[in-house]
């Protein structure tokens, strides 16, 4: 039984072209560095994420500066947070459901996705219709 959960964030920042904008990393307090060095690493547990943020856990909070847990927040309803993450329990992948300020959480990466959403007709070149890919958007916002 070993953590995988920042391999499962990691597969799917590679699958999804932003592995440059996320880094790829198997550990937790390393990829912590990873985002700070990308300066898109948000420190605290009352920030409210934005969907595609990906939040940082620190199980033990007498512990300063840890990071024990990776995830990626799917969704925000008001104060609560709906995020999925890998290694929930042996071999899954779940959902978590908590409130912004919870004291697990150690704080959250903001990265500038590439997305490949050709519906917007201002991404739509106009000599031959096709739209572009490969624009940059902040996390959670279409």
């Amino acid at each position: 039984y070993n953590a995988w959960c920042d391999t499962t964030v990691s597969a799917a920042a590679i699958v999804t072209g932003n592995a440059e904008k996320t880094g790829r990393e198997c550990s937790v307090p390393r990829h912590v560095k990873i985002f700070k060095e990308l300066g898109i690493w948000i420190e605290g547990c009352k920030t409210v994420p934005q969907p595609g943020d990906l939040i940082v856990f620190n199980w033990y909070p007498s512990i300063k500066n840890n990071a024990s847990h990776i995830g990626i927040v799917e969704k925000v309803e008001g104060n609560t947070i709906t995020t999925i993450e890998g290694n929930m329990g042996v071999g899954k992948v779940g959902k978590r459901t908590i409130t912004v300020g919870w004291k697990y959480i150690r704080g959250y990466a903001r990265p500038v996705y590439i997305t490949t959403d050709t519906t917007d007709p201002a991404a739509t070149d106009t000599e031959t219709g096709t739209g572009t890919t490969g624009t940059e958007t902040p996390a959670g916002q279409q």
